[in-house]
């Protein structure tokens, strides 16, 4: 955990005026926004409604088994947000780790340091993505330096995309889904199937991308268990009939009954990005293990005896469902392909290769055949090797653009919204509108690009409100305005129009009407 517990030190450093406020990355605060929503509108709920939306008159239809648990722990302890989904984080990368290592030592073994070395490779290795793009750009720049800087060109999202397993646990959610989906693998590895089910309908209803990639998963492979192994145990086939029934709910919620609703059909779309995975990536992501993977089972003898196992024909497709899901691009239309990335290629290839790693780690021969034992290690582990202190550098220079980060005036602007106004008011603001959703119980005019209904209308109507002063076209005349004390003309507009100034510190002024 060490390299986790050092990306958040780095991060909540406080250097200059900025604090970090424990969302790494931009859309991870939409989640304690979701988890405050159970509560803060008019009471507790099994479902909340978006809290992107303009007013608290929003149908409550979304439920996951994470935010539930999340709000529960933020009303009990009433902790700061972002500190909460860290600790949160924290402990689910914990029990993660703990789990992948019950299951790693019950699949491969723990009795030699190859097991440890490979165990290692497992968590923090990956492929060639770093090694190949500053050698690119070296040849391209002719500059060694200069080349740093293009380090990640191969890396999708500047390696936030989590190509490979252990750099997912940055991501407090991503530790959480890591957790359940390593759970999966290890009630799958002892043939625990009823317990597979059980967890199968926890991570379909933890969130969509993952409900549908693992259901495809131990479906195909209970299929294929059933009618082409001819394997009839009974709990399997219990477990098939629960799982095809949790596919059929699933997809009743997802496809019908959040579809019927307009401002939940809008989101689909604008949700229908080909945020694709080009193939040269892929190559570099994967090509050295599946090589390693392919001379391994080389013969027709070795192919037999590994797939004549239950486990490694799982493994086969956990792999193939999400390589063709990080795929769909290229057969229909792309809703975001690289969610189905997020080590979940990694983990299977890694774990049909590693008894091939394992016995070649243990051979012990010349010094020669040391070297290139000590390269291959490095080669595997060169992705996160480079990567992990970069973000430590770019977290305590603030070069980390995906961050969100307050300034103490935003602080105490967001505390005293939150201690005297709910959710019947709208909070108009240009820099605050995101954050409040998450530190307050108030609606916001433009909070996220992706996640707010009929974000295209909701431009023109902030554009309207902002720059033409049209605040009777929004639907709540219960108005918060914080404003930067630099935007004069805004100012002089609220204080003509009746506007009550009733806070202010250094950078804001915020203003209110009833």
């Amino acid at each position: 955990m060490i390299p986790i517990f050092l990306y958040y030190f780095f991060h909540f450093l406080p250097i200059g005026s900025n604090i970090g406020t424990g969302f790494i990355h931009g859309d991870l605060l939409s989640y304690m926004s979701n988890a405050r929503q159970y509560y803060d509108n008019e009471g507790f709920s099994l479902f909340y409604s978006n809290p992107f939306q303009l007013d608290n008159q929003g149908t409550r239809i979304y439920f996951q088994f994470q935010t539930l648990l999340l709000a529960v722990l933020w009303k009990i302890t009433q902790a700061d947000v972002g500190l909460l989904f860290v600790a949160f984080g924290m402990l689910s990368t914990f029990f993660a780790l703990w789990i992948s290592l019950r299951f790693y030592k019950t699949y491969l073994g723990w009795n030699s340091m190859a097991h440890k070395l490979t165990f290692i490779l497992f968590i923090f290795g990956g492929g060639l993505l770093l090694v190949a793009g500053y050698a690119f750009s070296v040849v391209e720049k002719g500059d060694f330096y200069q080349a740093i800087f293009e380090t990640f060109r191969f890396d999708p999202g500047g390696g936030f995309w989590m190509l490979n397993f252990g750099r997912n646990f940055i991501y407090p959610l991503e530790a959480y889904y890591h957790l359940i989906s390593m759970a999966i693998l290890f009630a799958v590895l002892r043939k625990k199937h009823l317990l597979s089910s059980i967890l199968l309908f926890v991570i379909a209803f933890s969130h969509p991308f993952y409900g549908i990639q693992f259901l495809l998963i131990l479906i195909a492979y209970q299929l294929i268990e059933v009618v082409v192994i001819k394997e009839h145990q009974n709990n399997l086939i219990k477990a098939l009939v629960f799982n095809v029934f949790t596919l059929a709910l699933f997809a009743f919620y997802n496809l019908g009954w959040l579809s019927s609703f307009d401002s939940h059909a809008i989101l689909i779309k604008q949700w229908s990005l080909n945020w694709s995975f080009d193939v040269v990536s892929q190559l570099l992501a994967y090509g050295l293990l599946a090589s390693l993977f392919v001379y391994s089972i080389r013969n027709t003898q070795s192919f037999k005896t590994f797939f004549a196992d239950s486990f490694h024909r799982f493994l086969l497709v956990y792999f193939l469902i999400s390589l063709l899901l990080a795929n769909h691009d290229l057969f229909i239309k792309p809703i975001q392909p690289l969610h189905f990335t997020h080590g979940h290629i990694y983990i299977p290839l890694f774990l049909m290769t590693a008894p091939w790693l394992i016995s070649f780690f243990k051979k012990s021969m010349d010094i020669r055949f040391q070297w290139l034992q000590i390269l291959l290690f490095l080669l595997l582990i060169s992705d996160n090797l480079l990567w992990f202190p970069a973000q430590y550098y770019n977290n305590a220079t603030r070069l980390a653009y995906v961050a969100v980060r307050e300034t103490p005036d935003q602080k105490s602007v967001l505390k005293f919204i939150n201690q005297h106004f709910d959710s019947n008011y709208l909070l108009i603001s240009s820099d605050l509108d995101y954050l409040a959703t998450a530190y307050t119980s108030v609606y916001t005019l433009l909070p996220h690009p992706y996640n707010t209904p009929f974000v295209a209308d909701r431009l023109r109507l902030r554009d309207e409100v902002w720059k033409n002063q049209h605040w009777h076209l929004l639907p709540l005349q219960k108005l918060i305005f914080a404003v930067n004390k630099s935007e004069v003309d805004m100012i002089n507009a609220l204080q003509s129009d009746g506007f009550t100034p009733i806070f202010q510190n250094t950078t804001y002024l915020v203003f209110v009407k009833h």
